[in-house]
């Protein structure tokens, strides 16, 4: 159950010129179920730096207007922003229902329409540095704040910092599911980042045996014995419990924690050399 889709209002009027849309996916694909959110990319412009925030529509209020605007044509611009997004992100934008619309909430001054996706299935496995439209973890919102070293709006942070339940899952007796983390793991080609985006990495010979290995930081990831990776995979897993091993890594050897979420190619030159330096500033294509 999604607590705040069911505090969502559906009659209350809209006074307000911007409405920021929630639109979310629950996936099923893991042990436990987990949210993702449809973010938008906001190009770096003059004063303001590239960032993820959220979809947004924009309404004409007149000073006088007094009763606001229904939230029958709040819906209707709701889901035809909806439906654009989906089919930039290449998904049958057909499967919308009016039904997926739950409401607006209010918060830190602000309306946010909730938007269930339902059965559509979201899943970008390529995503370039200037795709318009990305999906993201809660945990990759809350924290490090940023997606493939791209920094999220510290509104949309802020939001999540203060109402935790949107980023999380109650199971039937009303405890939370685990939320898991975005974690990144290098491939030494195109190739083999588009079957690990589909079919999941290979397992890694460690000390305790053969284990899925991940880094929680993308600046860890995108190297091996200090050669830049050509291409970086990017994983939900349900890390609680796991134990650490080496430096911001973990592994697991249950298949069933972890799915593969993107896979990105790395501005890099063919085997150029890793810069600690630089450590936060490699960015994708």
């Amino acid at each position: 159950m999604y607590v705040v889709e069911t505090k969502a209002n559906q009659i209350a009027a809209v006074r307000a010129p911007i409405v920021f849309i929630l639109c979310y996916q629950i996936c099923g694909d893991c042990e436990y179920p987990f949210l993702q959110f449809m973010m938008q990319r906001i190009p770096p412009q003059s004063g303001f730096q590239e960032q993820l925030t959220l979809p947004w529509v924009e309404f004409e209020l007149t000073e006088d207007e007094n009763t606001g605007i229904t939230q029958d044509v709040v819906r209707t611009q709701v889901l035809h922003r909806v439906k654009a997004a989906l089919d930039v992100l290449q998904c049958d934008s057909k499967m919308v229902r009016r039904s997926m619309y739950k409401g607006i909430v209010e918060a830190r001054g602000q309306t946010y329409a909730m938007v269930n996706l339902g059965p559509i299935r979201v899943y970008p496995l390529f995503l370039q540095r200037h795709s318009e439209f990305w999906v993201v973890l809660s945990s990759e919102i809350m924290n490090p704040g940023s997606v493939c070293n791209i920094a999220m709006d510290s509104e949309v942070v802020h939001l999540f910092h203060s109402i935790p339940e949107l980023g999380t899952l109650l199971d039937e007796t009303h405890h939370y599911f685990p939320v898991p983390d975005a974690v990144y793991y290098g491939s030494v080609s195109e190739a083999e980042a588009k079957i690990s985006a589909v079919l999941g990495c290979d397992r890694q010979n460690l000390h305790s045996g053969p284990c899925y290995s991940f880094y929680r930081a993308f600046g860890d990831a995108v190297h091996k014995e200090g050669i830049l990776y050509p291409a970086i995979n990017r994983y939900a897993l349900f890390s609680e419990g796991l134990p650490l091993y080496g430096c911001n890594a973990e592994a697991t050897e249950d298949y069933n924690l972890f799915m593969p979420l993107s896979y990105h190619l790395l501005d890099a030159e063919p085997n150029e050399v890793f810069s600690p330096a630089l450590k936060y500033r490699y960015s994708i294509r």
